[in-house]
């Protein structure tokens, strides 16, 4: 996710956002994960649409990217909750977050160019129609060409946070081997698990294996040799 959002001077009198430093890193966290257009998701199974100021997000992922304890990631979540600043729609895996006053404090303000504006001839307003145009167009080309983040790439799936912890793992150690993953790879990542196996336990293994291997992606569990029985004694075992 690219771009930049707006922080209001009034955060400052804000006692339940300034509560804390963890308090705060959680209210960035959200401001900076909350889609800005209407964009399609999934939630519980359906197809949604996130309006500007929504994001899907989920109490593990908070904590792990905020190195924020679990617990304290979900009594900042319920306080916010309780004080108006967001609602909250739970899942078994995840949790729909809708900011509170986003329109109000992100939305793009006008600037102030009626007096030039005004001052323009005619004959240079559809010089400037034209280039604005070709401008919202160019603009629409970069958004279309943006790259997913890893975030994003986990609200559209519907990870147990058993898997997701694998899979973030998984991407820990390829940066640790300074083989980083992109979107794309991570993307291309879960196609490849997908192909191997459909149960999940199996997933978690065979990425298991691979961070333990430093491999560069994932491939079918080895078998073990003290698991494996002789003809002989097969035979004895009937």
């Amino acid at each position: 996710m690219e771009g930049w959002i707006k922080i209001h001077r009034k955060i400052l009198e804000n006692p339940i956002i300034f509560k804390d430093s963890d308090y705060l890193a959680i209210w960035i966290y959200l401001l900076l994960n909350a889609t800005h257009k209407e964009v399609p998701a999934l939630f519980k199974g359906k197809k949604i649409i996130l309006k500007p100021g929504q994001l899907i997000t989920g109490r593990k992922s908070i904590s792990y990217q905020l190195k924020i304890s679990e617990s304290k990631t979900y009594r900042v979540i319920n306080e916010y909750k309780s004080e108006h600043q967001i609602e909250q729609q739970t899942s078994n895996h995840n949790s729909l977050i809708t900011i509170l006053n986003w329109d109000k404090y992100q939305q793009i303000e006008q600037q102030n160019e009626q007096p030039v504006n005004n001052q323009r001839t005619t004959s240079e307003q559809p010089v400037n129609t034209n280039k604005n145009v070709k401008n919202i167009k160019n603009e629409r080309n970069n958004i279309n060409k943006k790259q997913k983040s890893f975030e994003d790439v986990f609200n559209e799936n519907h990870f147990s946070d058993e898997l997701e912890k694998a899979l973030r793992d998984f991407i820990d150690m390829r940066k640790a081997i300074k083989k980083p993953m992109t979107s794309r790879a991570l993307e291309l990542l879960i196609k490849s698990l997908n192909k191997l196996t459909n149960l999940e336990n199996e997933k978690i293994a065979v990425l298991n294996q691979s961070i333990e291997h430093s491999w560069q992606t994932v491939y079918p569990l080895k078998e073990k040799n003290n698991n494996k029985k002789s003809a002989v004694e097969e035979w004895l075992c009937g």
